[in-house]
């Protein structure tokens, strides 16, 4: 029973995900075509401009930084628990603003043990409070200028969350290597059973892609030199860290 909620909540979890990148990519999904599958088919199965295409998801993410970052769920459950507590009004217009209930990034110095996370979430939340009326999706506050903040946490940040509930993501500054090229060397050597044709969506949720000179044009070429050995027909980058935004798809697109 155990294990079959998980799958359930990992499936719903995958279908908000590719609903976020559906969106940002534009593609013109049929109404209530998307579906969760069975390994070893693709993740997703939906139409796309009135022809079925099975997805591939996977998150870019490095080890040791997920272990420290990832949503703590001691931390999520308390920090809901606050925010369920807060005034209606407050909360119906924070997620009027935003379009569904608020996902906060904290950002700590690095050493914060989660104990002293949780002592952030009284602030955290009197912050939504006072802000509600002005929040907007991906809204970095001023937190130096917050007396019950500062020295606390470095920044905090705002969006929409992706579930049903508010949720607290605690991120520590620690090393962050980029495992783009690890992940697509991953996926491009799996098998998968479909009569659709597949595509990747190699996304971030729990770090942000990396910045630095040249890195679109390094994972390009390695796309470029194994994409015709691979399962897949196409693939995108969804970064849903900075907003939603398609860092690259390749070969290009032509959905509009």
């Amino acid at each position: 029973m155990a294990e079959s909620s998980r799958a359930i909540e990992r499936a719903r979890g995958e279908r908000a995900i590719f609903r976020l990148f559906a969106r940002a990519a534009r593609l013109p999904l049929r109404n209530g075509s998307v579906q969760s599958r069975p390994e070893p088919e693709p993740d997703i199965r939906c139409t796309v401009g009135g022809a079925p295409v099975a997805f591939e998801l996977g998150e870019v993410v490095y080890s040791r930084f997920a272990e420290t970052t990832f949503q703590r769920q001691p931390l999520r459950r308390r920090f809901a628990e606050g925010y369920a507590k807060l005034a209606t009004p407050i909360r119906s217009q924070l997620e009027q603003r935003l379009g569904g209930p608020p996902a906060v990034s904290v950002w700590f110095p690095d050493g914060t043990s989660p104990g002293k996370w949780q002592r952030a979430i009284p602030g955290i939340l009197m912050v939504l409070s006072q802000r509600a009326g002005e929040v907007v999706d991906g809204q970095s506050l001023p937190v130096w200028k917050i007396p019950e903040l500062k020295g606390v946490v470095l920044e905090m940040e705002v969006r929409r969350g992706t579930g049903q509930r508010a949720s607290l993501h605690a991120v520590e500054l620690t090393e962050v290597r980029d495992q783009t090229l690890d992940l697509l060397k991953k996926k491009f050597g799996r098998t998968y059973r479909t009569s659709a044709p597949v595509e990747l969506v190699a996304y971030y949720f729990s770090q942000p892609p990396p910045r630095r000179d040249g890195w679109v044009e390094e994972v390009t070429s390695f796309i470029t030199q194994h994409l015709g050995d691979s399962p897949f027909r196409r693939v995108w980058l969804f970064s849903h860290f900075s907003g939603g935004s398609i860092p690259l798809v390749f070969p290009p697109s032509s959905t509009p």
